[in-house]
């Protein structure tokens, strides 16, 4: 009988496309809107893995340029990271804070 994680898991490889590690290495990131940063860390916060998945791979399908953030954000998801999920999305919005302030 498959267990609870491999469920999840096999839902969420469903949601998230493959990356290449190598590639989201050495790609900048580039962070999407704060309002977008807002509802992942509000999904993040709360476990919602799933939703956080599906919600960051329409963020990525507004921009290109955001697919590098996303694909970090959909590896840290696949290996249950919730910790560093919102530290990733945290670490953006201040950076967008202190852009505002300055």
């Amino acid at each position: 009988m498959p267990t609870l994680a491999t469920l999840f898991e096999a839902t969420i490889s469903d949601t998230i496309p493959a990356t290449s590690s190598e590639e989201a290495d050495f790609v900048e990131l580039v962070a999407p809107p704060e309002t977008d940063l807002q509802i992942l860390l509000e999904l993040a916060r709360d476990g919602l893995l799933k939703q956080l998945a599906e919600t960051a791979a329409e963020i990525g399908d507004k921009d290109d340029r955001y697919q590098p953030f996303v694909g970090q954000i959909q590896k840290l998801v696949k290996k249950f990271q919730t910790e560093k999920i919102e530290e990733l999305i945290q670490k953006y919005l201040i950076n967008i804070g202190s852009r505002i302030i300055g």
